[in-house]
């Protein structure tokens, strides 16, 4: 059995940034596609997998 090793790398956002990346998790909660104890770290790591434009993509599908 292989055994996972997570290493970290930092992120560095800009104040409008981070606000940008806060707004859209607002509006994904509400709109019940991110779970309510879902923290930044937690979503920039699926941001990273998924890619942030499809966050957009889902807020307007689902027209919050």
């Amino acid at each position: 059995m292989s055994e996972q090793k997570k290493r970290l790398y930092g992120l560095e956002l800009t104040d409008s940034q981070c606000l940008e990346v806060s707004e859209l998790m607002s509006e994904l909660k509400e709109a019940g596609l991110l779970m309510d104890t879902e923290n930044m770290g937690m979503f920039m790591t699926q941001c990273f997998y998924r890619g942030f434009m499809e966050y957009k993509k889902d807020v307007t599908t689902y027209d919050v």
